[in-house]
């Protein structure tokens, strides 16, 4: 049997890069594995085996629900946030909120402003508010753009790249208050932080069940704000016609399982991937190899750190951590092949030199002390090596 901590070239992997995808639980493959292999009634279907995955779709529901302290009725299964999030926009273009505003933040996911593009192409009224050099989005500066009883407001939980967590309290309040609607993208804060809409007057709710050690390609979007909102796609009535077309049963009940686990040990889990993440950054740092943790002046996911290095090119840096096994990311994305530095470290005030040598670790509850001195002693050595290798 293969080795859990051996990557499929026979190396040692760290993975540390669950902002990305996180790895499924053991737990979870299990049971998905035996649900898709006893074999999965349609559940529009009347007889036994459809009533068996009606069944897992309530269990499921009500898992989701409790999980962010929704009504189970507001829960409408998605094949993932992305969907979810473009379900909530792009009722603006024709559907119940047609001639609505959107009001979103420059460091929002792609699905969220690549969306808001489409929709301004179509003449739907877009604004995009910038952040402060922490990340964060001014209430004040959002509730200026609303415009009672006719604004979307989207605004992300938290971010994705460098885990900061926007005011989300204070600004879906603002939002509220001044007559708007209010969609967050809580995809990296479930699990991770407390995300309560019994708190919290959020509208509505995007998240993502690989997010939390669950299985691809299942999310949920979520919250009382569903009677606003006009399907993207038509067909049957499941979902309550907001998400037409057979569930896919055995990805969702991985994500209630995935969250009924994470419910049953979010503070200890917490507790590990803070512990891993400070104790990360604090050696690296003393070390003298960072010259900024980006957004580590502020309230953070406890398992993300973005740190911008010294005097090396995050992409080399990354290239030779993953030849040793090390699984991080880059905050950039490729178009054509070309390299474009990360647009959220770039709307933080960063230039396109320090967001290039910028490189995102997300641990998690699979990550180990021994994971972590393996990763850190990895990383003095490479970005040595980087910097010999630029003065030779």
């Amino acid at each position: 049997m293969k080795d859990s901590n051996l990557s499929l070239y026979g190396t040692r992997e760290v993975y540390l890069d669950s902002n990305a995808t996180t790895q499924p639980l053991p737990e979870v493959v299990e049971l998905v594995a035996s649900a898709m292999a006893s074999g999965c009634g349609n559940p529009s279907s009347v007889h036994a085996a459809g009533e068996r995955s009606r069944a897992v779709l309530r269990k499921a529901r009500e898992q989701v629900a409790s999980f962010v302290n929704a009504v189970e009725t507001n829960v409408v299964f998605t094949g993932g946030a992305t969907e979810a999030n473009n379900i909530v926009l792009q009722s603006l273009a024709s559907g119940k909120l047609s001639g609505y505003r959107l009001v979103t933040s420059v460091v929002e996911h792609s699905s969220i402003l690549t969306t808001a593009e489409r929709l301004s192409r179509l003449g739907v009224e877009v604004i995009i508010l910038p952040v402060d050099r922490a990340g964060r989005v001014d209430p004040l500066a959002m509730a200026d753009e609303i415009d009672p009883g006719k604004t979307l407001v989207s605004i992300q939980w938290a971010n994705n790249e460098t885990g900061v967590i926007q005011p989300i309290e204070e600004l879906a309040s603002t939002a509220k208050a001044a007559g708007a609607l209010f969609h967050t993208d809580a995809v990296q804060a479930i699990g991770k932080v407390m995300v309560d809409l019994g708190q919290v007057p959020v509208d509505l709710l995007s998240l993502s069940a690989h997010k939390v050690h669950g299985p691809m390609g299942v999310g949920a979007l979520v919250g009382p704000g569903l009677e606003h909102i006009s399907p993207m796609t038509f067909g049957g009535s499941q979902e309550w016609a907001i998400r037409p077309g057979t569930e896919n049963v055995p990805g969702i009940l991985g994500l209630g399982h995935a969250l009924e686990i994470r419910e049953s040990r979010f503070d200890r889990v917490a507790d590990h991937v803070r512990g891993l993440r400070n104790d990360f950054e604090s050696q690296l740092i003393s070390s003298g190899l960072v010259e900024e943790v980006n957004g580590g002046c502020v309230d953070r996911l406890p398992n993300t750190s973005n740190i911008h290095f010294a005097s090396v090119d995050g992409e080399a840096l990354i290239l030779r951590l993953d030849q040793v096994g090390i699984r991080c990311s880059q905050s950039s994305a490729c178009t054509n092949r070309k390299p474009e530095p990360s647009y959220v470290l770039r709307a933080m005030g960063l230039s396109e030199e320090q967001a290039f040598a910028s490189v995102r670790f997300g641990f998690s509850e699979l990550n180990t002390e021994e994971e972590l001195s393996f990763a850190l002693e990895s990383v003095r050595e490479i970005h040595a090596s980087l910097q010999r290798f630029a003065l030779a």
